[in-house]
């Protein structure tokens, strides 16, 4: 939602602040997801299961970081960013409705 809201955004000061949270954010993202891989994978798998998740997370970001960049120059880049942090939304928002497992860890 911060990622969203920074579409909004016009002022620098604005823009500081929104992005505080969204580090805030990304950092709480990165502690609990490592909790929860760590949690739910079987004790033989941990190690394996640690590795493809810093292998897939170390790919992805600066593969959707090109991505937003590529749509930025495309439209507009507040557009991209408040899209992009609605669908980061809409997943957070299905995996913890659909996932059981995730919200009783």
């Amino acid at each position: 939602l911060g990622v969203s809201a920074l579409g909004f955004v016009h002022g620098l000061s604005v823009s500081s602040i929104v992005l505080v949270f969204v580090g805030i954010g990304m950092q709480m993202f990165m502690g609990v997801s490592n909790v929860l891989i760590q949690t739910l994978s079987p004790e033989e798998m941990r190690g394996r299961a640690i590795g493809m998740y810093s292998m897939i997370l170390m790919g992805f970001v600066p593969g959707g970081a090109l991505l937003i960049g590529t749509l930025a120059t495309v439209i507009d880049l507040r557009e991209v960013l408040s899209a992009s942090g609605l669908l980061c939304a809409a997943v957070a928002l299905w995996a913890y409705i659909t996932q059981k497992r995730v919200r009783t860890v």
